[in-house]
């Protein structure tokens, strides 16, 4: 990920920061025996990861000081996705739970029996957080308690994106269409969608799926 002059990536237990001008390196991380299994997620001025030993990781944004190392309840099994709602982290586990952390000093908040969905898609819906569950749907919680908020969304999907703007969409790539939610979980927009999508990514004013056999699809947000 970009964070500001620098690309941050992380491999093994190492977390590296190059210079975007120059290729440099800016400052190196490392996470001794904890096995980064995640990919980095921003938390404003911390950089979260999940590990492979059941912890939650994070890191200063600008020089890679630790910040935290946070357990999850459960112990010793594989965190497979983080996200960020709000200034809480929600950590996805191998007992397909969902723990709240907090994104300042790394406190459990809250764990949640969600039976979510493998591999773990979670993302913003407003000020909420929408969880894809095994059962298809999306559960709404608030990330502060991890308590439902709402009915549950139905025809949810592993591929989901934030949009930021007014209102903030979430995009969800549903089998055979994609969608942009409000944050009252009413459909704005629909679209076919040719892909089987498992990535989203969105930049000005395009948006892109692709999936694992490299199609991918392009749209425009506005116009």
């Amino acid at each position: 990920m970009v964070v500001g002059d620098t690309v941050v990536f992380s491999g093994g237990s190492q977390v590296t920061a190059l210079g975007l001008a120059d290729g440099k390196v800016r400052w190196q991380a490392s996470m001794d025996d904890k096995l980064l299994w995640t990919g980095l997620v921003s938390a404003g001025a911390t950089l979260v990861a999940g590990t492979s030993d059941g912890r939650v990781v994070g890191l200063d944004a600008h020089s890679g000081a630790v910040r935290f190392v946070t357990p999850i309840p459960r112990g010793d099994i594989t965190v497979w996705a983080v996200a960020v709602v709000g200034d809480t982290v929600l950590a996805y586990d191998d007992d397909s739970d969902v723990t709240g952390i907090s994104a300042g000093t790394g406190a459990v908040r809250w764990t949640l029996k969600a039976d979510a969905h493998f591999p773990g898609a979670m993302a913003a819906l407003g000020s909420d957080a929408a969880i894809w569950l095994g059962s298809g749907d999306l559960a709404v919680i608030d990330p502060a308690s991890g308590k439902e908020v709402r009915p549950r969304i139905h025809d949810g999907a592993k591929a989901m994106l934030d949009l930021p703007g007014q209102p903030p969409l979430l995009v969800v790539a549903a089998p055979g269409s994609l969608r942009a939610l409000d944050p009252g979980g009413r459909q704005v927009w629909s679209t076919p969608l040719p892909v089987a999508a498992q990535f989203l990514a969105a930049s000005g004013d395009a948006l892109v799926a692709s999936d694992f056999d490299g199609k991918i699809a392009g749209y425009r947000l506005s116009g």
